[in-house]
């Protein structure tokens, strides 16, 4: 399933009107359908919901630009004061842990620029709604980190972080087993 509205499309990003912010690559789809297969083995009530697939390069040069504002109006940074330089350097550097350049270079293209990259979460099977995983899928940050919530799980193992970081593991169990790697940086 997808979620829709697509969120970069909502954001402004420039697709165009033809562009399919869904497109894979094949062999990205047949992983996918292996990874919802065996993610139904273990879960019948829950499925994978896609978040994002394929960026061009304008679409990652705004979606970087985009999350760098974000992230410094969260912190109530003003990038165009000189006396903030240095926290919103931080920003980028932040970002930038979380988010591949949007290089131009046909040699070194972001993942997601080739069709070859996936964003995705769990969502139930009906009505199709998200399962809280413990963080917003692109927040920048530590809670975005794929074992954020682990300590918190082994020391309270009925805890609503348990229920996050097992839905975590789950997710990249089912995406490795169909031969996906996952970000290190990201649930």
């Amino acid at each position: 399933m997808r979620l829709t509205p697509h969120p970069y499309v909502s954001a402004g990003a420039p697709y165009g009107s033809n562009a399919d912010p869904f497109r894979l690559r094949s062999g990205v789809v047949t992983r996918l359908l292996r990874a919802q297969c065996l993610l139904q083995q273990q879960h019948s009530s829950v499925r994978l919901a896609i978040f994002d697939a394929w960026r061009p390069i304008a679409v990652q040069r705004y979606m970087v630009a985009y999350a760098i504002g974000e992230e410094c109006e969260r912190r109530g940074l003003n990038r165009a004061d000189p006396a903030q330089a240095t926290a919103v350097q931080a920003v980028v550097d932040d970002v930038g842990r979380f988010w591949a350049p949007p290089n131009s270079d046909p040699a070194m293209p972001p993942p997601h620029s080739t069709g070859a990259a996936v964003d995705l979460t769990l969502a139930n099977r009906t009505p199709g709604q998200p399962l809280d995983m413990g963080g917003a899928i692109d927040a920048i940050g530590e809670i975005s980190h794929p074992d954020h919530y682990g300590e918190a799980a082994k020391q309270h193992p009925e805890s609503e972080q348990a229920v996050w970081h097992e839905r975590r593991e789950l997710l990249r169990q089912v995406m490795h087993a169909a031969g996906f790697e996952q970000h290190p940086n990201e649930w």
